[in-house]
């Protein structure tokens, strides 16, 4: 299949898991440039900038058991789940990540080709889903966000989901909660059963608590264990949002052959139990994960095929399937029996066996040549209309101060104005005229000043942004008309940690150091600097 373009960097610390699943389509880092690195510390030593981070190895494969023994064989089915979780109420694709992949149109795309590969397909998302964090809210309250990324949902495919404890907060009558599934929430099915050709996957929902309490491993396990019982599936799967002495209960019911978790603080490896092996979804919706199922004996715990003799038989049947939907008329029928051969390559290991092959893949830009459906698009639309008239209303609402643009500061603190125009936050609004997203509330509120806030402003035409634009000082320094009006008897509000993450949250700014910032971004710093030069002239 087509690779998306290599990422010139990993953030420090980032997951094993993906960085493994994304190398795989963008190919390794190059060998040469890992052996090079001494050489490039002791350059770097030589001109004084700080040395490069050396680029690390693949994480090592670890030695795995091998697959259990077969039992009672039963006629072999195959089905795809495809599905996320913790979410968080993010819409579209922001450019400012280090991974910058995601949005519900690419999703969309993506389960089209997936549904394109033949296999019949069920997508499922494991909670956290509706909410997206309080300091990014700015313009948009959360009732129309997470009314917009449920229809979404529904939109892409969406069969069955866990709403979490804060999923539950916005609950309505929207058909997206008709989906939703919970053992432990009030007034939620706790079950469902999804056919799709001739198969029954049956879907179990866990929740991380309501009104405050935490589930009870024991308690969740006896609930799980009940559904279990209620109906005759080919397999059964737990979509849970709770932690993991929870997620481990579930799996040790007999029947259960999956649990699909939310990521928690670190997004783990599939976690081998006594029971059903646990799989957690990377969040913010910017990879789908993949499980193809394979169901040849009795509901029962799954094993990872990665822990068979034949992995890189299994990986070249997965890659097959991916690239089935890519290829021209005229090749179709050649990569079709490429599939089958891949397959019955496999097929004797998955005899008497219920196996899974799990894949992370990432929505990247290669998924923006395809078109969505027109109804996605239009929810994304009226998305950005609504969120302008919350802009609008908050803006508008009466405010003791009000926002009066760096123009205003720039009469009495010059020097300042003139450090800051050479800081990347001078320049944060053309990188979204770069991108073509300078109409998107999604991005104005981080690349613009007092967008939505009272007494500021909530209009994307061109004459406000030439007033607006860019990361100006009432951004780290809030309202400024008071200042203005009397400097001496009001001070400007301190620059604090939580101001920056307003912004500079994990997903969307993932290196941030609140200290290494403030000296590479601060305008005062910035003009001590460049005093601290002209005195040396």
């Amino acid at each position: 299949m087509p690779r998306t373009p290599k990422l010139s960097k990993f953030r420090a610390g980032a997951d094993a898991r993906i960085y493994w699943n994304v190398t795989r389509y963008m190919g390794p880092v190059p060998a040469r440039f890992v052996h090079a690195a001494p050489l490039l510390l002791a350059l770097a030593a030589c001109t004084g900038d700080p040395p490069p981070s050396p680029v690390s190895d693949l994480p090592p494969r670890l030695p795995v058991p091998t697959l259990a023994p077969p039992g009672p064989a039963l006629p072999i089915k195959r089905v795809t789940l495809a599905w996320t979780g913790e979410v968080r109420g993010e819409i579209e694709v922001c450019g400012c990540p280090t991974v910058p992949y995601g949005g519900f149109e690419r999703r969309d795309r993506y389960l089209d080709r997936l549904r394109e590969q033949g296999e019949p397909l069920v997508v499922l998302d494991a909670g956290d889903m509706l909410v997206k964090g309080a300091k990014l809210a700015r313009a948009t309250d959360a009732a129309l966000r997470g009314k917009t990324v449920l229809t979404l949902a529904v939109q892409v495919g969406l069969d069955a989901w866990a709403p979490s404890t804060t999923d539950l907060e916005l609950r309505d009558t929207s058909e997206g909660w008709s989906r939703a599934l919970s053992v432990n929430a009030d007034g939620l099915d706790g079950w469902r059963v999804v056919e799709r050709d001739g198969l029954r996957i049956g879907v179990i929902g866990v929740s991380s608590g309501a009104a405050g309490r935490a589930p009870d491993p024991a308690e969740i396990a006896e609930r799980v264990g009940a559904a279990v019982r209620a109906a005759t599936v080919d397999g059964w799967v737990v979509l849970s949002s709770a932690g993991t002495d929870v997620n481990k209960a579930a799996a040790t019911v007999p029947g259960v052959g999956l649990v699909l978790a939310t990521r928690g603080a670190d997004l783990d490896t599939p976690v081998r139990t006594a029971g059903a092996p646990i799989i957690e979804a990377p969040d913010r919706g910017r990879f789908v994960s993949v499980v193809r199922w394979v169901i040849g004996t009795a509901p029962g715990p799954a094993g990872l095929v990665t822990d068979g003799a034949s992995a890189r038989g299994w990986d070249a049947w997965d890659d097959a399937l991916e690239r089935l939907p890519l290829q021209p008329p005229a090749a179709l029928a050649a990569e079709k029996d490429r599939v089958a051969r891949y397959w019955a390559a496999v097929e004797p290991e998955a005899a008497g066996r219920n196996l899974v092959l799990v894949r992370d893949r990432p929505l990247g830009t290669d998924l923006d040549l395809e078109s969505a459906h027109d109804d996605v698009k239009s929810t994304l639309l009226a998305f950005q209309r609504a969120s302008v008239g919350v802009a609008k209303t908050r803006a508008e609402a009466p405010s003791a101060v009000r926002y009066v643009s760096a123009s205003r500061c720039q009469g009495c603190h010059n020097t300042y104005f003139t450090a800051w125009a050479f800081t990347d936050h001078a320049k944060a609004w053309q990188s979204l005229v770069t991108r073509q997203a300078s109409q998107d509330p999604e991005c104005v509120g981080c690349h613009s000043t007092a967008w939505g806030e009272p007494g500021g402003n909530a209009s994307l035409a061109q004459p406000a942004m030439n007033t607006w634009h860019a990361v100006q000082c009432e951004s780290c320094h809030g309202p400024g008309s008071a200042h203005a009006d009397d400097p001496h008897g009001h001070k400007t509000t301190p620059i604090e940690p939580s101001t920056c993450l307003a912004c500079h949250d994990p997903a969307n700014s993932p290196q941030f150091d609140y200290g290494a910032y403030m000296k590479r971004w601060s305008c005062v710093l910035q003009k001590r600097e460049a005093d601290s030069r002209a005195g040396q002239r």
